[in-house]
């Protein structure tokens, strides 16, 4: 079996962890904030930087900073900050 070159995953996750990214997700409106929690749930289930890339289709350099920030701050971390303009609008 060939080694990922970088293989990367989150830390394991805290039962009262996985029960917080999944409210966090139920209640997210933005894109990015949804991309960042599901990339730490699928780390957590198994999968590789270049699998959730792909299966959310965003950038695996994406996904990797998501790790970044949930490992630096933990799951409020994750939540989307303030920003300038108007917000982006997600159907319902």
């Amino acid at each position: 079996m060939k080694a990922l070159k970088h293989a990367r995953f989150v830390r394991s996750l805290s039962k009262s962890e996985c029960r917080e990214l999944h409210q966090a997700l139920r209640k997210s409106k933005s894109l990015g904030e949804r991309n960042r929690i599901q990339s730490v749930l699928l780390s957590n289930g198994g999968q590789s930087v270049p699998e959730i890339a792909r299966l959310l289709g965003i950038c695996s350099h994406t996904v990797r900073r998501a790790f970044d920030r949930f490992e630096g701050g933990g799951v409020e971390a994750l939540r989307e900050g303030q920003h300038t303009g108007r917000p982006c609008k997600l159907p319902p």
